[in-house]
């Protein structure tokens, strides 16, 4: 198996864009074609990164987030969409012009196209900060660099962005059927 550094993995993966492949996580798997079409819809997200988020923010199960009561604020779904939901049915959360965030492709299709390709748009050469932005928001991931502060300072357990960052590369990897040095990958 070829092993390849942090960097090489990543630039694979923009250009392949893999079907996310890693048998051994069967819950992830199950949801492979949603983030297949959802990040077809994109140009900058690949399948691998939306199922790194829903690895972290539900393990891939189709939940309202642990609890909150259901109403703004509460995330919903595989990706935990929580700004700018429709809750006007608190049974079926809707995101305007995508439907019912319960259905799979459209809680994927709203985490690539309404969130993670303006994060990935707003940090083109720091998918960290972009990950932690899915967590803490672009503002909050902003100021935090502004103050010199790693992007992860103030998100969910002090690194949202590396666990998906590492999961987005680990999965790449073995969509790709490579070996990750991370030997020298420094954030």
């Amino acid at each position: 198996m070829k092993l390849l550094r942090v960097a090489d993995v990543a630039k694979l993966g923009h250009e392949r864009k893999p079907e996310f492949n890693v048998p051994w996580r069967p819950a992830l798997m199950k949801l492979r074609t949603y983030a297949s079409n959802a990040a077809r819809k994109t140009k900058l997200v690949e399948p691998c990164m939306l199922l790194a988020i829903v690895d972290r923010e539900t393990g891939g199960r189709n939940v309202y987030q642990y609890g909150m009561p259901h109403g703004p604020g509460c995330g919903v779904g595989y990706t935990q969409i929580t700004s700018g939901v429709d809750w006007s049915d608190p049974d079926h959360p809707k995101y305007p012009g995508y439907g019912d965030l319960f259905d799979p492709q459209v809680n994927f299709d709203v985490c690539a196209i309404e969130f993670l390709e303006p994060l990935l748009e707003a940090f083109p050469d720091n998918h960290l900060a972009a990950f932690a932005a899915y967590n803490l928001g672009l503002g909050g991931v902003q100021e935090e660099i502004a103050r010199g502060e790693s992007p992860d300072a103030e998100t969910t357990g002090g690194d949202y962005g590396h666990a998906v960052f590492s999961d987005w590369i680990n999965f790449t990897a073995a969509s790709l059927g490579v070996a990750v040095d991370w030997s020298s990958w420094k954030a």
